[in-house]
């Protein structure tokens, strides 16, 4: 097996001065610890402990400190010997902007499989060494890409021996059954009684949807599609309950999986939700919930209607 050309990360690094490659979770939490910096608001100077950060993300410390590594190379925080790391940035300086993540090679594989599938260029059902030697993987590293695809409800288990996809996303009646989901989901988290608008968080959701909105020509999709991801997450995280929370993120899970490959000519009606996000986030911030619940149902409904997808060919 031919050895691959430089990923990505690698090419961060190396423009960095980076000493490692950070791996695909390194990423994943140097992104979520870029998120927490602007969440809470931290300013330069202000000291991150591994064990804030381990308690903030459930992950062992190995990632966490692989990140931080990163983040140090990016210019983001910065390590003091024998004190640990140190936020660098000031306040008007930090944003979610400061780290332009490239896509892993992960994910860039991820986004193969399922496009193979959404064109059925591949079987519903297979085994384990049929999906490696298809995409050319060891076995360690399409292990973690069957497993990331389990968690995002993409593909699961048969019973007895291999995989199956799942029809998710990828019909006109799965998509039906997701948004009428969502309509009666949201709006009952915003109206319930434990709901608090997280306003650390909803201040970064908005600085993002203000710099989408005024960006000089069209910010590319992926920065669409994170801005829409972190607004629902909103409204999850600020719901105060678990079950709220997890069930608005698998739907944004199963919805990421499917958004590359499906959706078409989409960026105006994206930019145009980030306009009705921000409305929302307005009655959110002076305490008008059923307000903002009513319009949180009529823009889900809106964007089913008008959301142009690929035709369909299993459509129902």
């Amino acid at each position: 097996m031919n050895q691959p050309e430089a990923s990505p990360p690698q090419a961060a690094a190396a423009a960095t001065g980076g000493g490692s490659v950070p791996s695909p979770l390194q990423l994943e939490m140097a992104r979520n610890i870029l998120e927490y910096l602007c969440r809470r608001e931290m300013s330069a100077g202000n000291h991150l402990t591994e064990q804030e950060l381990v308690h903030e993300f459930n992950v062992s410390r190995s990632p966490i400190r692989g990140a931080l590594s990163y983040l140090a190379d990016m210019g983001i925080v910065e390590r003091r010997p024998n004190r640990g790391y140190f936020v660098k940035l000031s306040g008007s300086e930090l944003s979610l902007d400061s780290l332009d993540l490239p896509r892993t090679d992960d994910e860039e594989l991820l986004l193969t499989v399922v496009e193979d599938w959404f064109e059925k260029r591949v079987p519903q059902s297979f085994s384990e060494a049929e999906f490696r030697r298809r995409y050319s993987l060891g076995k360690m590293t399409a292990s973690r890409i069957l497993l990331k695809l389990s968690e995002d409800g993409v593909i699961s288990r048969n019973r007895g021996h291999g995989w199956r996809f799942e029809p998710a996303l990828d019909t006109k009646g799965a998509r039906d059954e997701s948004y009428a989901f969502r309509m009666a989901l949201e709006p009952a988290a915003i109206c319930s009684p434990t709901f608090e608008l997280d306003r650390g968080l909803a201040e970064v959701c908005r600085r993002r949807h203000d710099m989408a909105l005024q960006q000089q020509g069209q910010p590319s999709f992926g920065t669409l599609i994170e801005i829409d991801a972190m607004f629902h997450r909103l409204i999850g995280v600020s719901s105060h309950n678990r079950y709220f929370s997890v069930a608005i993120e698998r739907q944004i899970s199963l919805r990421r999986s499917l958004e590359y490959v499906t959706w078409t000519a989409v960026r105006d009606r994206v930019l145009e939700c980030c306009g009705e996000h921000m409305e929302i986030l307005d009655a959110l911030e002076i305490n008008r919930r059923d307000d903002a619940a009513e319009m949180m149902r009529l823009h889900l409904a809106g964007s089913h209607d008008l959301t142009t997808w690929r035709e369909l060919a299993s459509a129902d």
